[in-house]
Formats: C-alpha cells, sequence, structure tokens
C-alpha cells in the first residue's frame, strides 16, 4: 500500500511543480497527462493489492478491459465505493491521463477521488487483515479442540480396553497376575467369546473380529 501512496504523492508533486495558465488553468496538458497517468497507477496499485488479498486468483491489472470485474468486485464489498471508482477512473485515467485536462477544479477533483479511492483500499486492508487474524485464531482453536479430542478418545480407548480385560478375566475366573502383561493382548484376542453382543456395545471405541 505505500507504493500506492507513493504513487498519488507524485502526482500531486508534479500538479504543484506545473505553472499556471491562469487562476483556474494550468499551463502545461503533458504535466497533467503525467499526473493523471501516476495518480490511476496509485489507484490501480491499492485496488490490485486489496484484491489480491482477498481473491489470490484474481491478481491483474485495472484497465479499460477488465474495469467491469473490479466494478463487479468493488459492488458485491461496499457499493459506496463504487461511485468514487468510476469517477477516480474516469477523470485520472481519461480526462487527466488521456485528454490532458487543465482545468484546476476539474483535477484537484480528480485527485480527491483518487485520494478517497485510496484511503478506502487501506480501511479495507485493515479489515482483511483483521479477518485474516481471527480466522488464524479460529483454525488454531478447532486444531486444539480436535487435539484434544483425539487425546480424550485415546484415553476412553485405554479405559475400555481395560474395563475390558477386567471383564474378560472376571468371566475367566483369572486375576490381571494370572497372565503375563505382555500376552494380554493376545490372550483377549483368543477369548472374545466370552464376550456378549450387548457387552461389546459397551467398548464402542473398540475393534472386535
Amino acid at each position: 500500500m505505500k507504493k500506492a501512496e507513493a504513487y498519488l504523492q507524485k502526482a500531486k508533486d508534479i500538479l504543484d511543480k506545473t505553472s499556471l495558465e491562469d487562476d483556474e488553468h494550468y499551463a502545461d496538458a503533458k504535466s497533467i497527462k503525467k499526473a493523471g497517468r501516476t495518480a490511476w497507477e496509485g489507484c490501480v496499485e491499492a485496488l490490485d493489492y486489496v484484491l489480491y488479498q482477498e481473491h489470490r486468483d484474481c491478481h491483474e491489472y485495472v484497465s479499460e478491459y477488465d474495469k467491469a470485474k473490479y466494478k463487479e468486485w468493488l459492488t458485491g464489498v461496499d457499493s459506496k465505493i463504487v461511485t468514487v471508482f468510476e469517477s477516480a477512473y474516469n477523470l485520472l485515467n481519461f480526462t487527466m491521463a488521456c485528454d490532458g485536462e487543465k482545468d484546476k477544479v476539474i483535477c484537484d477533483r480528480a485527485m480527491s477521488y483518487g485520494e478517497k479511492l485510496l484511503d478506502w483500499c487501506k480501511s479495507r486492508e485493515a479489515i482483511v487483515e483483521q479477518q485474516k487474524e481471527e480466522e488464524s485464531r479460529r483454525d488454531e482453536e478447532e486444531w486444539k479442540k480436535q487435539k484434544e479430542e483425539e487425546k480424550q478418545r485415546h484415553k476412553e480407548a485405554d479405559r475400555q480396553k481395560n474395563e475390558l480385560l477386567d471383564l474378560m478375566l472376571a468371566k475367566a475366573n483369572l486375576k490381571r497376575n494370572d497372565i503375563v502383561e505382555t500376552a494380554y493382548k493376545h490372550w483377549m484376542a483368543k477369548n472374545l467369546d466370552l464376550i456378549t453382543p450387548e457387552e461389546k456395545k459397551r467398548f464402542n471405541l473398540l475393534v472386535f473380529s
């Protein structure tokens, strides 16, 4: 966005250095054209940057040919800025940059629309950054939630394994000390017939085969 601001400032400097023909008109149309092009390039830079931040698949230069696409995007985001965009586009890109309009009032109005458009882009940039931060925070919270749920599932699965073992040992009239610890799983797998289908429902995290 600093690059866009630099363009607008350069355009202002060009106008400030342009001599006046009279109180209401600039003397040099060539300077007006240069100022208009420079100011519009600043608007393009600002629009392009914000649009890219929101839609990374649509990073294109604003021109006479893709104006409709940018207008459509602006309408969907903030319909009030469309008039400013249209005015900046027409006055900076055509009236000044192409026609070299020397009327000081018109040039001042054109520059004011450029500044308004830049200010809007800067505020939009802040909104987008805030949205990204909120999205990142939500993603992190969701990740933590999933990790905690996974941890709890593992904990519950371990509890169910122990409960299942105790149930099976009780049915076989055995105690844990009667079975070598490393043989628990093997013994359980060989004696699953001790568990009824109804009892298996208690162990929803375990797989019986």
